[in-house]
């Protein structure tokens, strides 16, 4: 308590550059279009940590002597870099000075940067009975480098585990070609029917040479209703973050199944004692902590993971009202050697399943006890899990309204209407071949959010209205969050929360060809996220990937263009 708080400050700075060039050449007595471009990236962040305790420094306040110059006082033992004797016996006996002496202030920096560069040619190599045969061929290759700087203390593990510096890089290089093949044009049961394919072959220097492909049909039975169908199967290479990140042991709120209150089974007690507990003590064990140790952080042995996505869907626009545009898709995904960095709660009940119970399972292995029988941490580093299955329905709504002469205050007027919502049917992680899955939509708590774990609701809305006359942009935006509820076996003071709205506006201006004047404000209600607790959510007490934690918050500024 004396030390205060812990407070983390971050400042960032961040660059982008983008150059390129396009152009248009003959060959074949076709026009050929090309375009080749440069992107470079970079981005610090310095992060000053306040408010942490020194196990060093806590060391030697603690180990003091008898000063002979001042009688009655006492000094540290070893006085290495300005030791101040602490004091822990008794209510307000750590001195602000002594305070300060085993907090002191640390900081670490973290570089990402990211050279890409890449061309691509694009045009109609022959033509075909229904149309043109459109082809499209190019390459890329991107640099991503990382460099993690932490400060002595922190690389002497004064606050923890030892942070070593960490310099890394992933290299990829691509070559991909897509294709649009029309089979039938203008009959009486197809207005259009073609193919789409296409293949991308990708070196990585981490996971080596992997090739993906897709094959798509597109069907117009009339001018005004396009269906289309697809299969793709794609892979997704391990990020810097996943391969190389610092392990490092944090703590996170949890329970122990061992606990007699959570009333384990006569399988899962024998489990315990396996673990550690005594078996005399088995029947009355009490967890102490509210949680335990979490071992997070990167892992360079992981691969890539694998994708299978089936969508169908449908574009409408329908002849009796002009400008209504309508697109609605159905996808199913499933992912193979999925990667995914568990949190400890979920490795623990992962690893007391009544349909596992097996101590030499990767979860049991995860979790390591003291002598007493108190979990010391989790190994919740990320892992290629088993599979992970999603399905759902995308719709977007599109209207387009040209007012022409009214409401034209600076010039011509036009509306734009726009509605995205999106269905989740299903999104269920298995975190071991062969274990039940879990399907974490519309519910938070226990294994369905925490650190690093986000909450996942059934369904999401927005709605946009724009009003553009002359040169004035104007965009109203309406966002919906359900609500939400407690998982089943998940204890918590907060059972549910209400859906949440977020309104925003804003207006530009553009000044001839060159300028734009932007202003705005978001969460105009000042909506506050819903609290669930450190437990349910890590340490923002609140979800951070889907709710405001800014509140209403005001913005403006200029864009030119070189």
């Amino acid at each position: 308590v004396e030390t205060g708080p812990r407070n983390y400050k971050y400042d960032r700075t961040s660059y982008n550059t983008t150059v390129g060039m396009k152009g248009d050449f003959e060959a074949g007595g076709r026009d050929w279009n090309w375009d080749v471009f440069f992107q470079y990236q970079r981005a610090k962040t310095d992060e000053d940590i306040a408010g942490q305790l020194s196990q060093l420094r806590l060391s030697l306040g603690s180990d003091v002597t008898v000063d002979p110059a001042a009688p009655g006082g006492v000094r540290c033992t070893n006085e290495f870099v300005g030791c101040v004797p602490v004091n822990f016996l008794g209510i307000d006996s750590v001195t602000p000075e002594a305070a300060a002496f085993i907090s002191p202030n640390h900081g670490v920096t973290n570089v990402l940067e990211r050279q890409v560069y890449g061309g691509f040619i694009s045009g109609e190599l022959f033509e075909m009975p229904a149309g043109p045969l459109a082809l499209g061929v190019g390459f890329e290759q991107r640099d991503d480098k990382y460099d993690f700087r932490p400060d002595t203390a922190a690389q002497g593990g004064e606050f923890g585990d030892p942070q070593p510096p960490i310099t890394a890089s992933i290299d990829l290089t691509e070559f991909f070609a897509e294709a649009r093949v029309p089979l039938v044009s203008g009959a009486s049961f197809a207005e259009y029917l073609g193919l789409e394919v296409a293949a991308r072959s990708s070196d990585y220097n981490t996971i080596g040479r992997v090739t993906t492909w897709k094959a798509g049909v597109e069907w117009a039975p009339t001018d005004w209703l396009r269906l289309r169908g697809a299969f793709n199967q794609a892979i997704r290479s391990p990020n810097l973050d996943e391969l190389f990140s610092t392990v490092a042991i944090g703590f996170s709120a949890g329970d122990d199944p061992c606990d007699q209150d959570l009333m384990p089974t006569d399988a899962q007690k024998a489990l315990c004692v396996t673990q550690g507990i005594s078996a005399a003590e088995i029947d009355t064990y009490d967890q102490i902590n509210v949680g335990f140790g979490v071992r997070s952080g990167g892992n360079d042995a992981l691969e890539e993971e694998e994708a299978d996505t089936w969508t169908i869907g449908a574009v409408i626009q329908p002849p009796f009202a002009e400008g209504l545009a309508i697109t609605i898709d159905y996808y199913s995904i499933e992912i193979s050697n999925a990667i995914n960095q568990l949190s400890a709660q979920q490795v623990v009940d992962n690893c007391f399943r009544p349909d596992n119970l097996d101590n030499a399972s990767d979860t049991c292995q995860a979790i390591n006890r003291f002598p007493n029988g108190q979990i010391d941490f989790v190994d919740a580093r990320s892992l290629n899990v088993a599979s992970v299955t999603a399905t759902g329905v995308d719709l977007q709504v599109d209207y387009a309204l040209d007012l022409g002469n009214r409401l034209d205050f600076l010039g011509a007027a036009s509306m734009d209407f726009q509605f995205l919502a999106s269905w989740a049917g299903e999104n269920e992680t298995i975190a071991e071949p062969g274990q039940p899955g879990l399907d974490c939509l519309g519910f938070f708590g226990g294994s369905c959010s925490g650190f690093n774990v986000f909450m996942q609701p059934e369904s999401k809305y927005i709605f946009n209205w724009s009003y553009m006359t002359g040169a004035l942009s104007s965009r109203f935006q309406w966002r919906h969050i359900p609500s939400m509820k407690l998982f089943p076996t998940a204890n918590n003071a907060v059972t549910s929360f209400s859906a949440t709205n977020y309104l925003d506006l804003n207006f530009d201006y553009t000044f001839g060809e060159r300028y734009t004047l932007f202003l705005g404000i978001d969460n105009i209600t000042d909506e506050e996220p819903p609290v669930v607790g450190f437990s349910l959510a890590g340490d923002a007490n609140v979800d951070i990937s889907l709710f405001d934690t800014l509140g209403r918050r005001y913005f403006g500024g200029v864009r030119i263009r070189l």
